[in-house]
C-alpha cells in the first residue's frame, strides 16, 4: 500500500488538527480510516495531455516532414485542372497586387532635419514617387527586358501562392538595376557529392532545401538549377552594402524555422480534387440520362412487346414505312397524331408504360457545391462573394463580406510588399541617393557610417493599391459624419489625392496637371468670346 499512501500523502491513523488538513472523505477532528474502504478515497491519475481526452478519438500523433516539391507540383496541377483553384488564385492576386502597388513616400523629416537637410517635403516626395513610378513601369526594370517590375511582381505573387515561394534576384549591371524572379522549383540543393557542402561547412554554414544557412538561420545563399543540370550559387546579400540582392518570397510558412514556403491551397488540395470529381460525375450522369429519354415498364400481365420496334427497324432501313392499313385502331391514331403534330406518339401494348428518366441529384448540386466552396474560400482567406464575383446578398451581408476582405487584403498587401516592393525600393533609393539623382543631404555619410536609423528615415514609405469600393458611398460618409458629431459637420474627410486613389482614377498630380492645361485652354476661349465686338459680348441690359 506504499503507492496508495504516497498518492494521498497521508499515513494511517493521522490526526486531523485543522480544517486545512482535511483530506477527501475526512472531517475535522476525525481519524482517517485505514481499513481500505475505497469509497472514502479519490485516487489521482496522472496523464500527459496531448489534446486527446478519450483515447483513440483523435488518432495517433503525426509530425509532418514537408515535401515541398510534391506540394508545389500538386498545387500547380490543381491550378490547371480545377476551375475553383484558378478562379480563387487569380482573384486573390488581382485584388492584392492588380496592376501594381503605388509608392507613398513618407520620409521622417524630424530625424532628417537634425542632419541640416532643409527641403520642400511635398515637392521632394512628389518627384521621388514620379521617378519610382516611371522606373517600375519601364521594361528597364526587368532583367529580361520583356516586362516591367509591376507585371513581374504580379506574376511572382501568383506563382508564390500556387507554388509556395519564388526567388527574387536583383541585378546591377552598367549602372542599371533590374529584377528577375525565379520559380521556386529551381531552388534545389546541390548533388550530395558536390563540393558545395564542404565549402558551406568550412564557412560554418549548412545547406537545407536549396538554401545555405548560417548558425543563426540567416539566408546566406541560394542554389539554382541550370539547364545543363549544374547548380549555380547566388549570394543573398551584397558583400559591402549588405543589401538584399536575392531572397525568397513566401506565400505561407509552416513554422518559424521553415526554410521554404507552402502553397496557399495546401490544406484544401484534397477537397478541391474531390469537389472537382463530384462536379464532373454530376454533369456526366446528367448528360447520360439526357441521351436515354424514356424507359418502358412492363406489368406482370404485359405481353412484353417493344412499342419502339418499328421505329428501330425503320432506322436500319430508310425505305421502310409503317403501314397505315393496320387493323389496330390505336396504331392508326398514333400515326395520325405523329403526322399532324410532327411529334412522336406511341401505341403502348397492354401492361406497358412509357416513363421519362429523371433524377433529383442536380437539384441538390447547388447546395452541396456552394457549401464546400464557401469552406474552401474561408480557409484560403477570401470571401466566396469576392472569389466568385457573386453579390446577391443584402446590403449588410455584402458590406460585411467586403469589409472582411478589405482587412485581409490590406494585411496581405503589407506582408507581401515588405518582401518585394520595400526591399526593391530600399535598394533603388540607395542607388539614386548615392549617385545624387535624388537630393538627400547626409544620406551618403550615414551610409558610410552605417547609421541605419537615418537611412530608414529617408526610405520610410508604404505601398498602396486599389481599394475595395463602397457599396453605398453616401451611407459610408453619413456614418463617418455621425461619428464626428456637430463640430465635424464641415470638416473634410479626405483629400483630393486620397479620393483619386480610392476611385482608382490614376495619379492625382498628373490629373491635376492635365486639368490645369485643359482649363487654361478653356479660359482662352472664354476670353476671346468676351472681347468687344464679339457676338457673345452683350452690353448690360441686353438679352
Amino acid at each position: 500500500m506504499a503507492w496508495y499512501n504516497n498518492i494521498f500523502q497521508s499515513e494511517p491513523n493521522e490526526k486531523i488538527t485543522s480544517i486545512t488538513d482535511v483530506r477527501p472523505g475526512q472531517t475535522s477532528g476525525a481519524e482517517p480510516k485505514n481499513s481500505g474502504a475505497w469509497g472514502q478515497w479519490q485516487p489521482i491519475h496522472y496523464h500527459s495531455f496531448d489534446g486527446e481526452k478519450n483515447p483513440g478519438e483523435i488518432g495517433y500523433i503525426r509530425k509532418y516532414h514537408i515535401d515541398y516539391n510534391g506540394l508545389r507540383l500538386r498545387s500547380w496541377q490543381s491550378y490547371l485542372e480545377s476551375d475553383i483553384t484558378q478562379d480563387v488564385v487569380k482573384k486573390f492576386a488581382l485584388w492584392v497586387i492588380g496592376s501594381g502597388l503605388k509608392l507613398q513616400a513618407e520620409p521622417k523629416t524630424d530625424l532628417i532635419s537634425e542632419l541640416g537637410a532643409d527641403f520642400d517635403r511635398e515637392k521632394w516626395t512628389r518627384d521621388l514617387e514620379s521617378r519610382f513610378a516611371i522606373f517600375t513601369n519601364s521594361e528597364q526594370s526587368d532583367f529580361k527586358g520583356m516586362d516591367d517590375y509591376n507585371t513581374l511582381t504580379f506574376e511572382a505573387f501568383k506563382s508564390a501562392i500556387i507554388g509556395g515561394d519564388v526567388l527574387c534576384v536583383h541585378r546591377f549591371k552598367e549602372g542599371k538595376l533590374s529584377t528577375q524572379y525565379i520559380d521556386g522549383e529551381l531552388v534545389v540543393s546541390p548533388p550530395m557529392k558536390s563540393q558545395e557542402y564542404t565549402k558551406a561547412k568550412n564557412r560554418g554554414n549548412k545547406i537545407k532545401h536549396g538554401v545555405e544557412l548560417d548558425k543563426n538561420g540567416t539566408h546566406i545563399a541560394y542554389f539554382i538549377k541550370q539547364d545543363d543540370g549544374s547548380v549555380l550559387r547566388i549570394q543573398a546579400r551584397g558583400t559591402r552594402t549588405k543589401h538584399h540582392f536575392a531572397y525568397l518570397v513566401y506565400a505561407l510558412k509552416y513554422r518559424l524555422d521553415s526554410v521554404r514556403g507552402l502553397p496557399l491551397i495546401a490544406v484544401v488540395m484534397e477537397s478541391l480534387k474531390k469537389i472537382d470529381r463530384y462536379k464532373e460525375a454530376t454533369i456526366g450522369s446528367a448528360e447520360e440520362r439526357a441521351k436515354v429519354v424514356y424507359s418502358i415498364e412492363h406489368a406482370a400481365f404485359s405481353t412484353g412487346e417493344n412499342p419502339l420496334m418499328k421505329n428501330v427497324a425503320a432506322s436500319f432501313n430508310a425505305n421502310a414505312k409503317v403501314s397505315e392499313d393496320d387493323d389496330d385502331k390505336g396504331e392508326q391514331t398514333a400515326q395520325k397524331v405523329a403526322k399532324s403534330t410532327t411529334r412522336q406518339a406511341f401505341n403502348m401494348p397492354i401492361g406497358a408504360t412509357l416513363k421519362a428518366l429523371e433524377s433529383k441529384n442536380e437539384l441538390y448540386f447547388k447546395d452541396f457545391f456552394s457549401t464546400h466552396v464557401n469552406l474552401i474560400c474561408a480557409t484560403i482567406g477570401i470571401p466566396p462573394e469576392i472569389a466568385l464575383s457573386k453579390y446577391d446578398s443584402n446590403f449588410s451581408a455584402s458590406r460585411a463580406a467586403l469589409k472582411d476582405w478589405e482587412h485581409t487584403m490590406k494585411v496581405t498587401r503589407i506582408f507581401y510588399s515588405k518582401q518585394t516592393y520595400k526591399r526593391f525600393y530600399s535598394l533603388w533609393f540607395t542607388l539614386q541617393a548615392l549617385t545624387d539623382k535624388i537630393p538627400a543631404r547626409g544620406f551618403t555619410s550615414a551610409w558610410r557610417s552605417k547609421d541605419w536609423l537615418t537611412l530608414e528615415a529617408y526610405k520610410f514609405a508604404r505601398f498602396v493599391g486599389a481599394n475595395v469600393p463602397h457599396i453605398d458611398p453616401v451611407k459610408e460618409v453619413q456614418a463617418e459624419r455621425a461619428k464626428l458629431g456637430a463640430l465635424g459637420v464641415n470638416l473634410p474627410l479626405t483629400t483630393a489625392e486620397a479620393a483619386t486613389e480610392n476611385l482608382s482614377e490614376g495619379d492625382f498630380a498628373s490629373n491635376a496637371e492635365q486639368f490645369k492645361r485643359e482649363t487654361e485652354g478653356f479660359e482662352v476661349v472664354q476670353e476671346s468670346n468676351n472681347e468687344p465686338g464679339s457676338e457673345n459680348n452683350n452690353e448690360p441690359g441686353e438679352e
